[in-house]
């Protein structure tokens, strides 16, 4: 009876750990959401601004002339659907790797990441620098 006792805490103590694990995919799932939603605004906002500030330098161009500052823009919100699909992609492993038992985390998806902003941070940084 002891050893049926201690086998139904181990299984619950599995258990309890497992949805601890879930949650923290579904957290992580969930910051994914917000860094890719926030990339695709910025993307927005540059995009957008530049427009703007061309708008009242240079009034006889069209609006439909393409700078720097769109594509720029269209580069962010591109890497924040990818972000987003990406996120999705690491979610569903995790997700699966959890319920077989067997984790290996995914920091190809953070390095890429990290690697794509800082990239698309020193075109800005450059864009900024010779237009200004």
């Amino acid at each position: 009876m002891d050893h049926q006792v201690e086998n139904t805490q181990s299984k619950q103590g599995r258990d309890q750990h497992k949805a601890n694990e879930h949650l923290a995919n579904d957290r992580t799932g969930l910051a994914w959401i917000r860094t890719g939603l926030a990339i695709i605004g910025l993307g927005f906002v540059i995009s957008r601004f530049g427009m703007l500030l061309r708008a009242q330098a240079r009034p006889d161009l069209p609006p439909s002339a393409i700078h720097y500052s769109t594509l720029l823009g269209v580069a962010l919100v591109a890497l924040g659907v990818l972000t987003l699909v990406f996120a999705l992609i690491s979610y569903l492993r995790i997700h699966l790797a959890i319920e077989q038992n067997r984790f290996a985390g995914t920091p190809w998806l953070v390095a890429t990441l990290m690697g794509l902003l800082a990239v698309l941070g020193i075109l800005l940084f450059l864009y900024m620098w010779l237009v200004s």
